[in-house]
């Protein structure tokens, strides 16, 4: 770590000061700080990853139900009325 040097206000003096490595906070060995480092960074990562698949497969579940919505608005809303009226035969060709 370099020499700190202060300036006084009044004086032009300049006095170096030597200062010992402060002790890490958390009681943490430098040798290990980069492996979490890395394990936070890959974590990060992962859930980026993970997050885009969710979204991927959200936007792909709801295009296939949007697409499919009126063949089961039709098969329910048949089965409906066939139930109602036993002795006809009911046909719907599309709903939406």
């Amino acid at each position: 770590m370099p020499d700190l040097i202060r300036h006084c206000c009044f004086y032009k003096v300049s006095v170096a000061v030597n200062r010992a490595p402060r002790p890490c906070p958390l009681n943490i060995r430098l040798g290990t700080l980069p492996i979490i480092t890395q394990l936070i960074n890959n974590a990060w990562s992962l859930f980026k990853v993970a997050l885009f698949v969710a979204l991927a497969a959200g936007i792909g579940a709801g295009l296939y139900y949007y697409q499919n919505l009126g063949d089961e608005i039709r098969q329910r809303v048949q089965s409906k009325i066939a139930a109602h009226y036993q002795n006809l035969s009911i046909e719907i060709h599309a709903a939406q």
